[in-house]
């Protein structure tokens, strides 16, 4: 056990300049990318430069008045020294990046020679942990038992995030209907459905409100399916059955009988309490997720504590 733990501290040490290296090779790389964007800026500029002294050069009517009057050469002069310097620049800009490019490729093949070192740590650690399991005593059991709490934890907020995702895409469909439906909610079904006496336009925007009307109801379908999965774990909290109020009604045929009634009366605002129910859901969410969150490190400093060491990757 003792041998293990000093090759997982000798490991652990070499992992961290990787990481260190690693930190260096970003800052590296943003430093690449700033140069691409001054070396571009600046071949904008030489072109500018050169375009101007071979205005100078050629012959228009300004260019002879200025000839005459023995501007022309001061002028030339004065462009020519501009586009050399212009040029100067540009090619330290050149010349940087090929310098930078060559140091890139230096430390990308050192990072590559840690990575090996990474796996090779994480192995040892996952076979210090076994030992310790195998060995059944009280650390064992703590140890178990802490494994199995983060995994429980883990689901569980991957639970949670999945539903404030689908909540997510709901609010913004929702959003986006709120608007659709202030226009369509002055047109009359009856026109649509006794020969098509709208406009163009008008059709377009029914058809859309359909759309999204329909859009609402798949996402809402898939939003329910997710809270329906934590709804034991958090029914107090969320209150799913509660808040979702109108879920039924979006469910079971809303726009069958939208068409019958003829108008979409009462639509928009049944979409715009619908949104602050997806956005109150979510809130809650939110909150639950961070709550997990939260324990989920604790348990894992808990395991750390039992393992002897904080686990760097």
């Amino acid at each position: 056990m003792e041998s293990l733990q000093k090759k997982i501290k000798d490991l652990e040490n070499k992992v961290i300049e990787q990481q260190k290296l690693n930190e260096h090779y970003n800052s590296i790389l943003d430093e690449r990318h700033n140069l691409i964007n001054k070396c571009d800026r600046q071949k904008i500029i030489l072109e500018m430069e050169i375009n101007d002294v071979k205005r100078l050069n050629g012959f228009t009517f300004k260019n002879f008045v200025h000839t005459v009057s023995f501007s022309k050469e001061r002028k030339l002069e004065k462009e020519e020294k501009e586009a050399v310097v212009a040029r100067l620049k540009y090619d330290e800009y050149l010349k940087a990046i090929e310098d930078i490019n060559v140091k890139i490729k230096s430390i990308r093949k050192e990072l590559d020679k840690y990575e090996e070192i990474a796996k090779e740590y994480l192995e040892v650690v996952n076979k210090k942990e076994k030992l310790i399991i195998s060995q059944d005593n009280k650390r064992s059991s703590l140890l178990i038992n802490a494994n199995k709490k983060i995994k429980e934890l883990e689901e569980k907020n991957n639970k949670i995030k999945k539903a404030y995702v689908a909540g997510e895409n709901l609010r913004f469909t929702l959003k986006k209907t709120e608007k659709i439906l202030e226009k369509a909610d002055r047109l009359d079904v009856v026109q649509i459905r006794n020969g098509g006496l709208l406009d163009d336009k008008s059709k377009v925007d029914m058809d859309e409100t359909l759309s999204y009307l329909y859009k609402i109801q798949c996402c809402l379908k898939k939003y329910y399916k997710y809270l329906n999965n934590i709804s034991i774990e958090f029914s107090e909290n969320i209150k799913t059955n509660n808040l979702l109020k109108y879920v039924n009604y979006w469910l079971e045929g809303m726009f069958e009988n939208m068409m019958e009634n003829k108008k979409f009366q009462g639509t928009l605002t049944r979409v715009a309490e619908t949104k602050w129910d997806v956005i109150d859901i979510n809130s809650r969410l939110h909150q639950q997720s961070l709550v997990v969150e939260e324990e989920l490190i604790n348990v894992i400093k808990e395991k750390e504590t039992i393992l002897g060491y904080s686990k760097i990757i």
